[in-house]
């Protein structure tokens, strides 16, 4: 089984455009001018290759949704082709994902009393490259690093880690246990 691997393709228009109906029925989320609508969600979330990935369909639909209850919080929940253009491109709305994330995280660590800033922002740069690619990092080299340069308590970086990983925001490879 572990020597297996599958993966998921990339989805259609054709298929996307089901998901994004079906999800919306179940949740009971009207869509007005489907055929209009519905397009302009998948142009939105597009990649630069014209791919979608599905992790970002989710986030995408929430964020469409979040707009429409800030908007509108009375009435029937509906998905039109100005939220969607009001919502803009799935980078905008990834990027407001990782800053409301790293907020919340700044928050706990508030609570914490935890009273130095910007640690769950300066444990993700340790995993970006100079020119903006991913950097493979063990959580030793992480709590290394950051303890030197910031003087960051290693427990504190496991705890954001931690979040992190929970978040889904990063994934921890193998079986590393610092």
């Amino acid at each position: 089984l572990l020597s297996n691997k599958m993966r998921l393709e990339k989805m259609r228009p054709a298929n996307l455009t089901e998901v994004i109906a079906k999800t919306c029925q179940y949740f009971a989320i009207g869509i007005d001018e489907p055929e209009k609508t519905i397009p302009a969600i998948i142009d939105s979330l597009k990649d630069n290759r014209g791919e979608v990935e599905l992790a970002n369909l989710q986030i995408y639909l929430d964020k469409l949704y979040r707009n429409r209850m800030r908007a509108m919080p009375e009435g029937e929940m509906r998905f039109d082709a100005q939220l969607v253009e009001r919502t803009k491109n799935i980078e905008d709305v990834l990027t407001d994902f990782l800053e409301e994330q790293v907020n919340s995280l700044e928050n706990e660590l508030r609570q914490k009393n935890v009273e130095l800033q910007g640690i769950p922002m300066d444990i993700l740069l340790t995993l970006i490259t100079e020119d903006g690619t991913k950097r493979m990092s063990t959580t030793k080299e992480i709590k290394e690093n950051l303890q030197l340069r910031k003087g960051i308590d290693p427990d504190i970086i496991t705890y954001c880690l931690d979040r992190f990983v929970e978040l889904r925001l990063i994934k921890i490879l193998g079986t590393e246990k610092s």
